[in-house]
């Protein structure tokens, strides 16, 4: 399992600390000429929001599954189940096609858009699960080889919910401004040099669920309260 750090930047961090890694790492291959990639997920919850709950109340072993495609491409569509074990992380993860990702929008279990059904979405259709948010946001992305290091900022996180629509131009509402969310991922050891220079500007570790915070927004959006977004940032 890897490791998993996340932090909330501000612009003024982001811009200090998003050159200083671009020289010391590479760039994802999969970015554009701007380094950055658009990335859309549709997660995944029970009647009783068990992975929203779970996160919000510190569970230790959780899973959280979600849909997962790039620059609003429907041919190249994951499915995910991220694996959450103290401060590790794993991901399983299957390849899906359009008809798949209609069924379990659906709740079709008979899958009559055809393609075939794999373990990660016969566990979804088992376990109830429906889906709750769409989730989009930017990111840039920087790697090194060894130990399998990967560093990205996320940025213009916005949710919605129209999953009729799910391969749509951005339209939602920007949850947090310009601010960024900062994660770290490793296997065993991030070295020093790395290390020093993310602390060089401050940042603070929080828990920066994307999901926990999109579904809070919503609550917020909808009823006012602002309990369910601190929480997640405390």
């Amino acid at each position: 399992m890897r490791h998993e750090l996340k932090y909330i930047l501000t612009p003024v961090q982001y811009h200090r600390l998003s050159p200083m890694l671009s020289a010391l790492m590479e760039r994802d291959e999969h970015a554009d000429e701007n380094g950055e990639y658009f990335i859309r997920s549709i997660y995944f919850d029970d009647d009783r929001m068990k992975a929203f709950w779970d996160k919000l109340n510190g569970v230790d072993y959780r899973k959280k599954y979600r849909i997962r495609f790039y620059n609003n491409d429907l041919s190249y569509i994951n499915l995910e189940c991220k694996i959450k074990r103290g401060g590790r992380i794993e991901k399983e993860a299957e390849r899906i096609d359009e008809g798949i990702l209609r069924a379990l929008l659906n709740g079709d279990n008979h899958n009559q858009n055809g393609g075939d059904t794999g373990e990660l979405s016969r566990k979804i259709f088992s376990n109830g699960l429906k889906p709750a948010v769409i989730v989009d946001y930017v990111r840039e992305a920087y790697t090194l080889p060894y130990d399998d290091i990967r560093i990205t900022f996320d940025k213009d996180i916005a949710y919605g919910q129209d999953f009729e629509s799910i391969n749509c131009p951005r339209i939602f509402s920007n949850i947090m401004g310009d601010n960024v969310v900062l994660e770290v991922k490793y296997n065993e050891f991030l070295p020093e040099h790395i290390s020093s220079v993310i602390s060089s500007v401050s940042p603070v570790q929080c828990a920066a669920s994307k999901y926990v915070m999109c579904i809070s927004r919503g609550i917020n959006d909808t009823v006012g309260s602002l309990d369910f977004v601190n929480s997640t940032v405390a």
